[in-house]
């Protein structure tokens, strides 16, 4: 039965057709018009707060900047923290050398994992002498003054597009020992159990998940877990791979007294254990 579940998921995987990571846009701000001026000569910098709409892992930043009169180094910066300046976690750079406003997709290292909650920010800083940012159509940005931030209401925020590669982890088949690495949603649609992102395939993992019971309680665990007692929670009886915890309106198998299966502890249950009892059942 397992091989011919296992041979299943193989087929899957190939139905599935996905790589073990998936381009994703992380987050992005809407393109408005024309170029904001940051830094004429100096310092100076513009920031906005952004969030996580889909997690993934940090591959890269797509700005759109151009030079002012001479070329100068843009810092693009991701920084957490409910305020700035925050902690920069990940940064590229890139020489706007160029009239216009081009486009450019900023590397960024390391490759960190954004996921939703945050807070994130994400600052251009140049050290001139004059960059253009393609900004948004939000007025309201945060802009670097030396080495503070304020935030402003007649700037408009930057526009950009946060890039990464999709989150995957180790799917888990709940009956069976097989396991195909996939996003959350993916296994979730496959009927699987997700075991986290950035999590691998390994036996342990993916042991098969049953119904366990401590006293009249149920819940799905997989058999090394049930069997284990940790303080103040005695250890379970395993019901066997793919058993379910009942329905309400169901027999609780969890009910040892209810010998029959009836739903109910009555004389029959007496009868049924004396028949197994009488007939040398253990």
């Amino acid at each position: 039965m397992r091989v011919f579940i296992a041979a299943c998921l193989t087929a899957l995987a190939s139905v599935f057709a996905l790589p073990a990571h998936g381009q994703v846009v992380i987050a992005s701000n809407t393109e408005g018009g024309g170029g904001s001026l940051i830094a004429v000569s100096g310092t100076a910098g513009l920031a906005t707060p952004f969030a996580v709409t889909t997690p993934g892992l940090l591959t890269g930043v797509e700005v759109k900047l151009g030079n002012n009169g001479a070329a100068s180094n843009a810092i693009v910066e991701i920084r957490s923290g409910p305020s700035l300046p925050g902690v920069v976690i990940a940064s590229g750079s890139v020489v706007a050398n160029v009239g216009g406003l081009p486009t450019f997709t900023v590397p960024m290292s390391p490759g960190v994992a954004l996921v939703t909650g945050g807070p994130y920010w994400i600052s251009i800083r140049t050290t001139g002498p004059g960059t253009n940012v393609r900004t948004s159509t939000s007025v309201g940005a945060w802009i670097l003054n030396g080495s503070s931030w304020s935030l402003t209401s007649s700037v408009s925020s930057p526009y950009f597009r946060v890039l990464g590669v999709s989150l995957t982890g180790a799917c888990c088949n709940p009956v069976s020992t097989g396991c195909l690495v996939l996003t959350s949603t993916q296994c979730a649609n496959f009927g699987g159990i997700y075991g986290g992102d950035t999590s691998v395939c390994s036996v342990p993992q993916c042991l098969p998940v049953g119904a366990c019971c401590r006293g009249l309680s149920c819940s799905l665990t997989t058999q090394p877990g049930c069997l284990t007692a940790s303080v103040g929670v005695p250890p379970g009886r395993w019901l066997g791979p793919g058993a379910a915890c009942p329905a309400p309106s169901q027999p609780n198998p969890c009910c040892v007294a209810d010998i029959n299966g009836s739903g109910a502890r009555d004389v029959s249950d007496i009868f049924a254990f004396l028949s197994a009892w009488f007939a040398g059942c253990p």
